[in-house]
């Protein structure tokens, strides 16, 4: 049997095993380079905050630029391919100079693993902190030396020689008084024995937190890998350091905001790079990018929102159709002379093709009757019109496409406060009138998909709106498609057959009520969260399948005026309890991708902050995938919802089963 090479979580493989580093250069989206490439300017100057929602590759981005890496990517360069063009982007990313390994990117992921701070007292809480962190920094820079240079650990470390340029600040000199040492067998034992002294007193559970001896200053490492001298049998080591602290949200409170108060106080001058999930930040840090007062974004530090950036609809779908071709070639020896392009797999049928197949005449004079029986006293008025559209199209498909449109225009008509008089008699420019106002498109497409139990939500197009513009998000659906393809393969199915829109909408339905589902457990306040996905869900449902259509192709979203946005802030923070948990919702399922803000919406003469709903959780709720129709909600509106759910309309008679 196949493996699935879409379950592989590349940034997650083993950091100290060579075949998982090959593994991962190996399946890395290039495209995904063009994030940094934009902050080019500013990626060697001042700190980079790189932000998302869990899943969107933050990890990833950073290990491309770890020693093991780029050393890996400059060997394998000569072969061409995708290692050729990251060693382009490498050379013109500042990481690689004249074709060699330039950056020393050392890259370091937090975890709860020191959390031991809070055992710590006073001031020593930061400082046995910063101990373990600048011995782990130390440490890996002298091994990114050795892996650059081909030193054997065990035995060369003394050919390299260390010495502090007269520039270093007084703290870093008087760390290095302590901690630092001429040469690198030298340094490493003194790092590797505070880390393991370190390790040791965590783990003792009678330590009190009372060690001043161990406790450093800050994190004079940074500085220090920015002045400090390095040989190797006796000839300059020249290299650009490149700092990396992953996952920072997997810290403490206490320690988080000290390395993101770091980034902003303008006293780091090496290269320092951290990534944090988008939880760690608070609501208005995230609609505003506004992170601390007195700090300038592109001046004092710089932010990659890899969610914001990867919403450019044609990066995100180059880089999955990077990442999925990688991740196929990965299984290449095993699927044969198939073609390797993972969309090659997927069945190219549109919603004609759908339709063609399963809309017959029967199903004609279905519509036809409703259409009559929604006109009702005046049928009159629109037989002509019912006459011509039906004459204009000789296939039945097309015919039901088009009758279904009508439909809609009809049931319009006829509950206008505003009637035509008695003796008016609609035509087709009537109805091309009222098709050429629809904005984003064709409700009939998913009225009769729904209506009739016909697929909707395959298709490669649709697959990449799908994922909402995450790659974690990309590859569970890829891989669950995928793993029905090995199934056809270890049977022996034609590739034209290996599988269906049918069977694609039915596992991405599938996939999608298990992403719902899991919300309470994987999100922040998530039985909140889950419960008001849920009101949204079903409002959206509720305005979508409303017989005129109004938001055609329909609502996939709320809103609330900015106004209503800055109360809700004002009354959340002074301790209103039903308003905090409202706000905690939002500030949740914003941090989470499961709502897509968008702020200072203009409409009707207000702004607004819209809420969208994450495009996989539309198909739970047999939803439309374009954005653009929303509702406005009033905050009363919302905290009930959130105590008790969404209430339907009266005349609302629709089902709300979910897929």
């Amino acid at each position: 049997m196949i493996g699935n090479p879409f379950l592989f979580r590349a940034a997650d493989a083993r950091r100290g095993s060579l075949s998982e580093t090959r593994r991962f250069v190996n399946l890395f989206g290039v495209p995904a380079l063009a994030l940094i490439k934009n902050k080019v300017q500013s990626i060697w100057n001042i700190p980079i905050i790189l932000m998302s929602a869990p899943g969107a590759g933050k990890s990833s981005l950073m290990r491309i630029f770890s020693t093991k890496s780029t050393k890996y990517i400059y060997e394998t360069a000569p072969s061409g391919g995708n290692q050729k063009e990251l060693a382009d982007w490498m050379e013109e990313l500042g990481v690689f100079k004249d074709g060699k390994p330039y950056a020393l990117g050392i890259w370091i992921r937090m975890s709860d693993e020191y959390h031991f701070q809070e055992q710590g007292n006073g001031h020593h809480q930061n400082g046995l902190f910063c101990s373990l962190l600048n011995s782990r920094i130390l440490l890996s820079a002298i091994i990114g030396i050795c892996d650059w240079k081909e030193l054997n650990m065990d035995q060369d470390l003394s050919r390299i020689s260390l010495s502090l340029k007269p520039q270093a600040s007084t703290i870093t000199v008087t760390a290095w008084s302590l901690w630092g040492a001429e040469n690198g067998k030298k340094l490493y034992d003194k790092m590797a024995n505070l880390e393991a002294k370190l390790c040791d007193m965590i783990d003792d559970p009678f330590w009190e937190g009372n060690s001043p001896e161990l406790s450093h200053p800050g994190l004079w490492s940074l500085d220090l890998l920015a002045n400090i001298e390095v040989m190797v049998d006796n000839k300059p080591f020249k290299f650009r350091p490149l700092v990396m602290l992953d996952d920072v949200h997997e810290l403490t409170e206490k320690q988080s905001k000290f390395i993101l108060s770091l980034s902003l106080s303008r006293q780091v001058g090496t290269p320092f790079w951290i990534s944090l999930r988008k939880h760690a930040l608070g609501l208005e840090s995230l609609l505003t990018k506004q992170l601390d007062k007195g700090v300038t974004a592109g001046r004092d530090y710089d932010d990659i929102d890899i969610d914001q950036n990867q919403r450019a609809r044609a990066h995100f779908n180059k880089l999955a159709l990077e990442i999925s071709k990688l991740r196929v070639n990965d299984v290449a020896s095993q699927i044969g002379t198939l073609s390797h392009a993972f969309i090659d797999f997927i069945s190219n049928n549109n919603s004609d093709t759908i339709f063609l197949n399963n809309l017959n005449e029967k199903v004609v004079e279905e519509i036809k009757e409703r259409i009559k029986k929604a006109a009702g006293s005046d049928f009159g008025k629109f037989r002509e019109l019912i006459e011509e559209v039906e004459n204009s199209q000789e296939e039945a498909h097309e015919k039901c496409r088009r009758l279904r449109n009508l439909e809609v225009f009809i049931r319009r008509e006829v509950t206008k406060s505003q009637r035509y008089f008695d003796f008016h008699k609609f035509d087709i420019r009537d109805l091309q009138k009222y098709s050429s106002k629809k904005k984003y498109g064709n409700a009939e497409e998913l009225f009769l998909a729904i209506e009739y139990n016909l697929p909707y939500y395959f298709g490669a197009s649709r697959l990449f709106t799908l994922s909402s513009h995450n790659i974690l998000q990309f590859l569970r659906l890829a891989g669950g498609l995928f793993e029905e393809i090995m199934v056809a393969m270890s049977l022996g199915k034609d590739s034209e057959s290996f599988l269906s829109p049918e069977r694609q909408h039915a596992i991405i339905s599938k996939i999608a009520k298990n992403f719902l589902d899991e919300i309470p457990r994987s999100v922040r306040y998530g039985n909140e969260v889950f419960r008001m996905v849920q009101a949204v869900g079903y409002m959206c449902r509720h305005e979508t399948y409303r017989p005129t259509a109004p938001y055609d192709p329909g609502v996939t979203g709320i809103a609330i005026t900015m106004y209503d946005l800055d109360i809700l802030e004002k009354k959340a923070k002074s301790g209103d309890e039903d308003f905090l948990a409202l706000y905690r919702v939002i500030e949740s399922a914003v941090a989470h991708n499961i709502f897509h803000p968008t702020t200072n919406y203009k409409c009707k003469g207000k702004n607004f902050l819209v809420l969208y709903m994450n495009r996989l959780l539309c198909v739970p709720f047999k939803l439309p995938l374009q954005k653009g129709g929303f509702r406005e909600q009033k905050l009363s509106a919302l905290i009930k919802w959130l105590k008790s759910g969404y209430s339907k309309g009266k005349n609302d008679t629709g089902q709300m089963d979910l897929w």
